[in-house]
């Protein structure tokens, strides 16, 4: 009677195989989803904390600032060319015709140039 309880669902499992790897089957696929729902509840907190919106460049934290800092300058705008334009907006989903030629001249302009403070 000094036997623990795992030991002796183990020996209760033993007479039944398939019951024994469906138990080991139904053990690793709750862990599995036990962490998708970490990964949703993080998803959740990350809503309430942005409210649903993409943080502004002055709203991320110093890190943060210093990491998107320097994406930016290892592709400056003024180096990418018409046909590096034209792929980054129809990764936006804007097509050609919508686009237009010799866009890539003003979009230059626009670019962010991020300052270092």
């Amino acid at each position: 009677m000094a036997q623990s309880a795992f030991a002796e669902i183990r020996r209760y499992l033993d007479y039944k195989p398939v019951a024994k790897w469906a138990a080991l089957a139904a053990a690793a696929l709750s862990g599995l989803l036990f962490i998708c729902f970490l990964f949703l509840l993080g998803l959740g907190v990350d809503l309430l904390i942005n409210q649903g919106s993409i943080p502004t460049y002055r709203k991320l934290s110093p890190p943060q600032q210093a990491f998107a800092a320097q994406q930016w300058q290892a592709s400056p705008a003024e180096e990418l060319g018409e046909p590096d334009w034209r792929e980054r907006l129809s990764a936006l989903g804007f097509s050609d015709d919508v686009v237009g030629t010799n866009v890539h001249k003003y979009l230059v302009h626009l670019a962010p140039h991020p300052t270092t403070s």
